[in-house]
């Protein structure tokens, strides 16, 4: 169903004019990400634009990532 509605995205674009379709953020290129690979079905090129972040809680971002980690260890068995 996500290749069909894609597919019907594409022709729109094609048939008023349009040349280029943004499939938006690709993930890191070196960390395996399935959007990625899904987007990649339709051609196109990858473009990376490069990536920033801007921590306003350093301390609070570190302990949500310990947090993630630990939830999915714990759900991973």
């Amino acid at each position: 169903p996500n290749e069909l509605l894609m597919w019907h995205i594409l022709r729109w674009g094609v048939e008023n004019g349009y040349r280029v379709y943004d499939f938006g953020g690709a993930g890191k290129p070196d960390e395996e990400y399935g959007v990625r690979d899904f987007k990649a079905k339709f051609g196109g090129k990858l473009v990376c634009y490069g990536r920033n972040t801007c921590e306003h809680a350093p301390f609070l971002l570190k302990i949500s990532q310990i947090g993630y980690q630990l939830v999915r260890r714990f759900l991973s068995g």
